[in-house]
């Protein structure tokens, strides 16, 4: 179990560190570290939402795509810097949950969208006052790596069928 001060570095004699949270009002609401130059706060709220969204005062956004397509628009980064925010998809559907930055130039660690399409998946953003980066979350681009992989076995067993009818036709 680690020790007390190792999350707490003014335990430490470090007061002056940007992780450094008093014990009151230390809230279990992100990890302890930092981005340069960021002050993380530590206090968080949840709204659930079920159709477009333009991200605002809250902290843990919950998604229900179930009758459709979601997007979350975070807001504009340049007002925004230490702001942070966990957006997670809570149903089971074929909908998906589209994250974005708010202005077509703004972006989440250099990309446009991303996109959360599993149940339960999500995806933990901050800002540092220019654009928006991930900080955590399972929004899994492994999907699209299974995908890939899926539709390598499919291209390989059609090869496979293709040489078994090759070879059954020379018996």
């Amino acid at each position: 179990m680690p020790k007390l001060t190792e999350f707490y570095p003014e335990l430490q004699g470090r007061p002056e560190s940007k992780v450094a949270f008093d014990l009151e009002r230390r809230q279990p609401s992100i990890p302890p570290g930092f981005i340069s130059g960021v002050m993380l706060k530590a206090s968080y709220s949840i709204s659930e939402q079920a159709d477009n969204y333009t991200a605002g005062n809250y902290t843990v956004i919950l998604v229900d795509a179930s009758d459709n397509n979601v997007t979350i628009t975070l807001p504009p980064a340049a007002s925004n810097p230490g702001r942070y925010y966990y957006i997670k998809k809570i149903d089971s559907s074929g909908n998906k949950v589209t994250v974005k930055g708010d202005a077509t130039t703004e972006t989440i660690d250099g990309e446009k969208e991303i996109d959360i399409n599993l149940q339960y998946a999500y995806v933990a953003v901050l800002c540092d006052g220019t654009e928006w980066w991930i900080i955590g979350g399972e929004y899994v681009k492994m999907e699209d790596l299974l995908r890939r992989i899926l539709d390598e076995l499919k291209t390989e067993t059609d090869k496979l069928k293709e040489i078994k009818k090759q070879l059954d036709n020379l018996e």
